[in-house]
């Protein structure tokens, strides 16, 4: 069983259509109401429930169901997802309230430990991390607009930067490299501009290499790139997007250890809009 120790518990028994997941993210949504009212709806017998619910003022998380056992609360995604209800007064359109933020703070973190969640929002319905209900046609079928613009915004500006902390971990970076938005977001991290220049690779002291020598004091560009072969060297020196893509999984990950290092010394912390920022956003086009 695994229960959050800081969640007042609410118990709903998973039913015969509530089968034992493992979970790998970590799905945000609004209520539209009250928590009360999302209890009450909860065990109307519809067959709708969620894990936990955060009400706005500072009572604890309550707890609904067991999260090594599925909650149905967004479509195709029950079977892998954590689903976390905020309350909002019928508005969604509310900003999270202080209080929230910190809970969601302790509840996220203690979720990613629990079940090896990464801090960092998802792409794909295929990864781990953290998503919100309208990012996916699966998870949506009725097309809601949970959980709203303006939490939406504070998962990517308030959240999600408190959580990574200040490491760019490999796997961001390698998110990063599987998008041409990625890459041109690290190249922007890395070198300014837009991000749609590609560096000179002319002469001994590249741009890489002035960052790395700047920031790190470590190994020079041509000893590292020596250990990851040439394919890598020309990635890294330039981040052409038609080379990264074409890489292989190891040589991706060689890639992104050798970029997260610098990625963090630049922007100083994780979730920047410049690294991460860009990076998600292409996950769902702003509204029109």
């Amino acid at each position: 069983m695994a229960w959050y120790p800081g969640a007042e518990r609410h118990n709903i028994p998973p039913g015969p259509t509530d089968p034992p997941i493992h979970p790998r993210i970590i799905c945000v949504h609004t209520m539209a109401g009250s928590i009360e009212g999302a209890d009450r709806r909860f065990r109307d017998g519809s067959g709708v429930e969620a894990h936990f619910g955060n009400p706005m003022d500072d009572r604890p998380i309550w707890q609904w169901r067991d999260t090594l056992y599925q909650a149905d609360a967004q479509a195709a995604g029950n079977g892998y997802c954590l689903s976390v209800e905020h309350e909002d007064g019928g508005d969604p359109s509310r900003p999270l309230t202080p209080a929230q933020i910190r809970k969601d703070l302790d509840l996220f973190a203690w979720l990613g430990q629990e079940h090896t969640i990464p801090m960092r929002l998802v792409q794909a319905t295929s990864e781990w991390g953290i998503g919100w209900h309208r990012q996916f046609p699966e998870w949506n079928p009725h097309n809601h607009s949970c959980p709203g613009d303006v939490r939406l915004a504070q998962l990517r500006t308030e959240l999600l930067p408190a959580l990574q902390g200040d490491d760019v971990s490999v796997a961001d970076v390698i998110a990063a490299l599987k998008d041409p938005d990625g890459i041109r977001a690290l190249r922007k991290a890395l070198w300014g501009g837009a991000g749609d220049e590609i560096p000179s690779v002319a002469g001994t002291l590249n741009a890489a290499q002035t960052v790395e020598v700047a920031a790190n004091g470590v190994r020079t560009l041509a000893n590292r790139l020596n250990e990851v072969g040439g394919e890598v060297h020309q990635a890294k020196t330039t981040l052409d997007a038609g080379i990264v893509l074409q890489l292989a999984p190891d040589q991706l990950h060689a890639l992104a250890e050798a970029l997260a290092p610098l990625v963090a010394a630049k922007l100083e912390i994780a979730g920047h809009p410049a690294m991460v920022g860009t990076v998600q956003l292409a996950a769902e086009a702003p509204p029109t």
